[in-house]
This record gives C-alpha cells, structure tokens and sequence, in this order.
C-alpha cells in the first residue's frame, strides 16, 4: 500500500511540474514576440540589437533577465527579427518571426 501511495505522490508531483515548466514556457515565449512587437513598431526598430529589461537584478551578482531584439535579414523575405532572452548573462529560449502589422 505504501508502494503505490508513493508511486501516485510521484506521479502528481512531476505532473504538476511539467505544468508549471510548461506555463512558463508560454509565458517566456509571449514576452519575446512582445519584445520583437514593442521593437519593430519603434524608431529602434533599424538598430542592429536592442536590450529590453525584463526584470532587476534580485542582488548584485545577479544580472537580471532581459530580451536581445535583433533583425535578421534574409533575401526576398520580408524583415525578420530574432528575440533571445537572457538570465545572469547567459541565452535562453530564442524565436524568430515577423512583426505583426497594425
């Protein structure tokens, strides 16, 4: 009985953090077509990279999280741009897509 108590704890703790891991996946991915959103409709938008900070540093090692916005020129194709976003110095999850047109 206790065999299958821990099997079923397991199993609903690592459900919960697959969520979790997976919500903040669509949250990071959502900052970063902002990002690429906030810079394209922008006078930055022909800068060759633009830093957005996403949040403080939490003490002085810490870096912080920000988003790199950089346009990626390809032929023939409309003007893409790549967002990265970066904790403690390090790259994240990146995307590449066109602004949305308003």
């Amino acid at each position: 009985m206790a065999l299958l108590v821990g099997t079923f704890a397991a199993s609903v703790t690592q459900r919960a953090t697959q969520e979790r891991d997976n919500e903040r996946h669509h949250q990071t991915i959502a900052t970063l077509e902002t990002a690429i959103d906030a810079v394209a409709g922008s006078v930055l938008a022909d800068e060759p990279n633009v830093r957005l900070p996403v949040s403080s540093p939490a003490t002085h090692n810490d870096e912080g999280q920000w988003v790199i916005v950089e346009p990626v020129t390809q032929s023939e194709e409309p003007l893409m741009y790549r967002a990265t976003v970066f904790r403690d110095g390090r790259p994240g999850v990146s995307i590449l897509r066109s602004a949305n047109k308003k």
